[in-house]
């Protein structure tokens, strides 16, 4: 029995693997709108076909949400260190699950500065996303009191700040106030191994080829006249349309992404020796390193499947982490194609495109990385220099 047992869970495993990305993109669209009755065939669907129960965001973040209503409504006066007198108030944002928003006001009560953040009570981490202090009221000190309120919220709660804002001025915040960037190297990476000997001398420098576009306009109009000449039963123009695509391409060599993520337990279900070539004499195991960031481009994609994620995210990522958006419709023109699943692009492609917008690292945010398929949100940190990976 216990046999078969084992039989089931796995093959139920399997199929929630194999359907994750489908299951994540209806409970997206219900989690728009949990109360709506037109989505309740969404729900039943999810149900009968799935086998998945659909739990809304006020019962999925309740950790979160019992941290958030302890500082809902939180007001206080407060003096800067350079002698400006300010209130603090700190209130849950309406608009985004698992967010605070703390308001900086002068002693007339006029808003002069905000911080957003938002809590995942799974990774036990905090990240500050948007902030601005009116310019009349900067190097008063008034962003310092601000990331104060947060830093007690994180300290009282047993939370790590992921994540201090991707702005320059919040960079340099950081940095003054001791604290590196994400921070840095310091911050602590995980690797599951299926076979940990194969790291024993720490990871070789791999590459791999690929296919990239030289000429992605010829490409495209290739690609428009393969399609009617098809539909037209043309074979002629077909085969002829056909012979020239090759002419707009090469094969290239480049740097194989690594993957690491800032949560043990995700690291620790690709740490299995079922995986492993020589899975009878595979040592599996988790290992942790410091990996510096360098140029560091970030991708938010919370609750998303990491290994197929939604091209218009991925392209927001790096337009918000510096790259114009004509330097990115190119990359993806000439590296994505073929592969675009769906509106989706692999992770490893998302490797190779940060490579050509010339980043060192990149950081997706909030994904659903477990081998084994799960809900644990992480942060998954692809690098593809070696040296800059060194062992904690």
């Amino acid at each position: 029995m216990d046999a078969i047992r084992k039989i089931i869970r796995e093959s139920v495993a399997s199929f929630l693997q194999e359907n994750e990305e489908e299951i994540q993109t209806y409970i997206d669209v219900i989690d728009l709108d949990p109360d709506n009755p037109k989505y309740n065939k969404y729900k039943e669907l999810l149900k009968t076909k799935y086998g998945h129960s659909y739990i809304s965001p006020k019962e999925r973040y309740t950790k979160e949400e019992e941290i958030i209503q302890k500082y809902d409504g939180v007001k206080y006066s407060t003096t800067t260190p350079k002698g400006f007198e300010m209130i603090v108030s700190a209130e849950k944002n309406p608009n985004v699950d698992r967010s605070v928003v703390v308001m900086a006001y002068d002693k007339e009560s006029q808003k002069i500065g905000v911080v957003g953040f938002s809590i995942d009570a799974i990774t036990k981490n905090i990240r500050i996303g948007g902030a601005y202090v009116e310019p009349d009221y900067r190097r008063k000190g008034v962003y310092g009191r601000l990331v104060d309120f947060v830093e007690k919220v994180a300290k009282e709660n047993n939370l790590t700040i992921a994540d201090g804002g991707r702005s320059d001025d919040a960079k340099a915040f950081w940095k003054n106030r001791g604290i590196q960037e994400n921070f840095g190297g310091n911050k602590v990476w995980y690797h599951g191994s299926a076979d940990a000997r194969s790291l024993k001398n720490g990871f070789e420098q791999r590459n791999i080829s690929t296919t990239y576009i030289k000429d992605p306009e010829r490409m495209e109009e290739l690609q428009a006249l393969l399609k009617t000449s098809r539909e037209a039963g043309d074979d002629k123009t077909y085969f002829k349309t056909l012979d020239q695509v090759p002419q707009t391409k090469e094969h290239r060599s480049m740097k194989a992404p690594l993957f690491f993520t800032d949560n043990r337990s995700v690291a620790q279900t690709y740490a299995t020796d079922k995986q492993a070539l020589d899975y009878q004499n595979s040592e599996p195991g988790v290992f942790s390193f410091y990996v510096e960031p360098g140029r560091r481009a970030v991708i938010s994609a919370p609750g998303k499947r990491f290994r197929h994620i939604d091209i218009d995210l991925v392209k927001k990522g790096f337009v918000n982490s510096g790259s114009s958006p004509e330097e990115v419709e190119d990359a993806f023109a000439r590296l994505n194609w073929p592969d675009n699943y769906h509106g989706k692009t692999t992770n490893t492609t998302i490797g190779l495109i940060a490579q050509e917008l010339g980043y060192d690292t990149v950081d997706v945010v909030g994904v659903l990385d477990s081998y084994h398929g799960g809900n644990t949100r992480s942060t998954v940190r692809m690098v593809w220099d070696v040296n800059r990976i060194k062992p904690v």
